[in-house]
Formats: structure tokens, C-alpha cells, sequence
């Protein structure tokens, strides 16, 4: 009895210990009694499954896309070039040709219709705006069309008066007449019959060869200055018809002779002052007569240096 009792201790010691061991210390696939069913695998599985659908997706970053490949070049074929223009070859002048004169414009002789001399007036004109003239009797006004007469130019306007006798006045813009047309065609009118007779006069012209004497020049080239203030060399020069504008009745002053250049030579300058005659009265002007190894080399005028016809 006693046997069997320390027996059955035995026994139940040792299955204590087994099962101890199965449930605790043996791998689950070595476990014979705390096997694990396979629903709660399943489950398992199913659970860490969950777990992992549940984890946060990482975004992918998108890949940047390939820059875009320049475009091919394209090989454009430059233009033509225009042809130039042909130049015009000026026909050749002989030297001995006749020079018509540097006559201004009438802009050039009125300083832009600011300056026009008395002795064009008083003169006709007619109105392209209405104009009111005032007297000490009272005030008129004038229509457009109307005939009237111009005084003079002073500080820029035109003075006018209805007719040449009487006391009423009117101050306007010149550009409320037609003065500027009635004179421009005036103008250029003189302008060719002043070329014409300057074409005239040298056609006429003393063609001898302008003899130069001891008189007329010393040693030096310098040219000589008579008694009263006049160059006999250029006098001979005038007759010679070298210069044509210049006469010696419009010679208003004689300069004495002066060293100066022309074309890179040492010359003598000699400046005469002279009037000059225009539609307008005459204008005073200077020309330069310029003596290069004592003969006349030209007339210029003074300033711009363009040659005296």
C-alpha cells in the first residue's frame, strides 16, 4: 500500500513537471498537450495581417520628370542684301563755269518771319482770319477775305489798318494774312532775275587776264591800299569778273589787308563790306577776298565760308 502510494506522488510529480514544461518552456510545434488550435493561428495571422494593412503607407516621392530637350536648330538662311542705291556722279564743271549766287530764302532773309525789312512795306494784304482794328472812335471788325493794308512787323506781329489812310490799328500774327505767300512769290521771283542778271554780267565779263602790277602789290604779296582805303588788285579782280556780286559802287567799307590761310598757304585777307540788294532793301554783308603769291584767289563770305558768285 505504502508502494503504491509513493508511487501514484511519483507519477504526478512527473506529469506536473511535463506539463510545466510543455506549456511553458517547449517550442509551440514540439507541444504535445497546450498545442495551439488553428483558428487561434488563423486569428494570429489574421491580427498581424490587420496590423500590417493598418501601417502608415510611406508616400513614393513621384520621380521628376526629364527636362525637355531644346528644340533642334533650324538653319535660316539670312536675307539678301539690298543692292545700293547707284550713286550719282555729279557732271564735272569746268572751273571758268559760271556760279549763280548763294541768294538766301526768304526764311533765311526774314529770320523766320521775324525780321522783315521796312521797305517792304506798306503793302496789300488780305485776311484768312477776322481781324478787329480799334481807334480812339471806337472798334471795327473785319471779315475774313477782306483787303486791308500792312504797316509793319514789330515784335513779331504784323501791324495793319484797313486801309493806308486810316487811324485804326490791329496787331496780329502774321499767319492771319497771306503775307508769307504774297512774299515768297515775290521773293523767288527776284531770286531768278538777280541770278539771270548775274549771269549776264558774267558772260560779259572783261576776260583778259587780271595783270598784276607793282601798284597793286609789294615784294611780299601783300596787296597795296590806295589813298583812299581802296585794293586796286581787288578792283582789278571785280572788273576781271572774278566776283560778281560784290561791285565796287556797293562797297560800303574797306578792310586792310591781313595775313591769314587758304587751302594750307599763307595769304593776305582783305574784308569789304558791301550791300547786298534783295527784295527787302538792300543788306550789308561781308566778303573775304583772299590773295595767295599776289593774285586774287577768290571771294568768300565771311562766316560760312562759301564762295562769292
Amino acid at each position: 500500500m505504502q508502494t503504491l502510494k509513493s508511487l501514484f506522488i511519483t507519477v504526478l510529480v512527473l506529469g506536473g513537471a511535463f506539463l510545466a514544461y510543455d506549456y511553458f518552456l517547449a517550442p509551440p510545434e514540439d507541444k504535445m498537450v497546450f498545442k495551439q488550435p488553428a483558428a487561434a493561428k488563423s486569428s494570429e495571422t489574421g491580427a498581424q495581417a490587420n496590423v500590417a494593412s493598418t501601417a502608415p503607407t510611406v508616400p513614393q516621392t513621384p520621380q521628376a520628370a526629364p527636362p525637355p530637350q531644346p528644340p533642334a536648330p533650324v538653319s535660316v538662311a539670312p536675307a539678301p542684301m539690298p543692292a545700293p542705291a547707284p550713286v550719282a556722279v555729279a557732271p564735272a564743271t569746268s572751273p571758268d563755269a559760271f556760279t549763280p549766287p548763294a541768294l538766301p530764302t526768304v526764311e533765311q532773309a526774314t529770320a523766320n518771319w521775324t525780321r522783315i525789312p521796312a521797305s517792304a512795306f506798306p503793302r496789300q494784304v488780305k485776311l484768312v482770319l477776322p481781324v478787329a482794328f480799334k481807334a480812339s472812335y471806337g472798334s471795327t471788325q473785319m471779315p475774313v477775305g477782306s483787303e486791308v493794308t500792312a504797316l509793319s512787323l514789330e515784335n513779331g506781329l504784323l501791324v495793319l489798318a484797313p486801309t493806308p489812310t486810316a487811324a485804326a490799328r490791329a496787331s496780329v500774327s502774321i499767319n492771319s494774312t497771306d503775307l508769307k505767300g504774297t512774299l515768297t512769290t515775290a521773293y523767288n521771283a527776284w531770286r531768278e532775275r538777280r541770278i539771270e542778271e548775274a549771269r549776264i554780267a558774267w558772260k560779259n565779263r572783261d576776260r583778259s587776264p587780271v595783270v598784276t602790277t607793282a601798284s597793286q602789290v609789294s615784294a611780299d604779296g601783300k596787296p597795296a591800299v590806295s589813298a583812299d582805303g581802296t585794293c586796286p588788285l581787288l578792283l582789278a579782280s571785280m572788273r576781271a569778273g572774278m566776283v560778281t556780286e560784290v561791285t565796287p559802287n556797293s562797297i560800303t567799307r574797306w578792310g586792310t589787308p591781313e595775313q591769314g590761310e587758304h587751302n594750307g598757304k599763307p595769304c593776305w585777307v582783305v574784308a569789304v563790306e558791301y550791300d547786298a540788294q534783295t527784295l527787302f532793301g538792300k543788306f550789308s554783308t561781308t566778303a573775304l577776298a583772299k590773295v595767295v603769291d599776289g593774285r586774287v584767289a577768290g571771294w568768300f563770305y565771311k562766316g560760312s565760308g562759301e564762295q562769292v558768285p
